[in-house]
C-alpha cells in the first residue's frame, strides 16, 4: 500500500479495465473477461509502439517491469510535431474515428506518440495546433 507522503493508503485491487464504445461510454470488465490482472504495487502504465504493434509496459514499486504485447498486429501511424488531432475516414468519406493527440498522458508515464488505425479507415487527416492539415491515404 505504498503511496506518496501525505496521501494515505490506497488499494485499487488487481486492476480494472474500462472498455469504451467510442461514444464516451465505458463498461467495466471483470478480470476473467479482460485477462488484465496486476498483482503488484503498480506505479505507471504506458503504451509503447514497436514493429507495427504496441505493448503495455507497467512499472512496479520494488518489483520488475512487466510488458504485455498485443495478441494481434495493428497498423500504427505517427503524428508529426504540432499535430493535435486526427480524423479517420472510410473509403466513402464517412468519419470512422477521431483521435486527440497529446503529449504526456499519465502520472509517472509517457506513451509513444502513435495512433492505432481503425480497420475500416482509408484516409487520415491530421490537424496541427495552427489548424494546418495533412492528409495521408491508408493502404487496406
Amino acid at each position: 500500500y505504498g503511496s506518496e507522503l501525505g496521501i494515505g493508503r490506497m488499494d485499487a485491487g488487481f486492476g480494472l479495465l474500462l472498455k469504451g464504445d467510442g461514444k464516451n461510454n465505458f463498461k467495466p470488465m471483470d478480470i476473467a473477461t479482460s485477462g488484465w490482472m496486476m498483482r503488484s504495487d503498480s506505479r505507471a502504465l504506458a503504451r509503447l509502439a514497436h514493429n507495427g504493434t504496441s505493448s503495455l509496459v507497467c512499472t512496479n514499486q520494488n518489483g520488475p517491469i512487466k510488458s504485455y504485447k498485443k495478441s494481434s498486429a495493428e497498423k500504427l501511424i505517427f503524428p508529426q510535431k504540432g499535430e493535435t488531432k486526427v480524423i479517420f475516414k472510410d473509403p466513402n468519406g464517412k468519419v470512422v474515428k477521431t483521435n486527440e493527440i497529446y503529449l504526456g498522458n499519465g502520472y509517472l508515464s509517457q506513451s509513444s506518440k502513435s495512433v492505432s488505425v481503425p480497420k475500416t479507415a482509408a484516409q487520415a487527416i491530421f490537424y496541427s495546433i495552427k489548424n494546418a492539415q495533412r492528409t495521408i491515404q491508408i493502404d487496406q
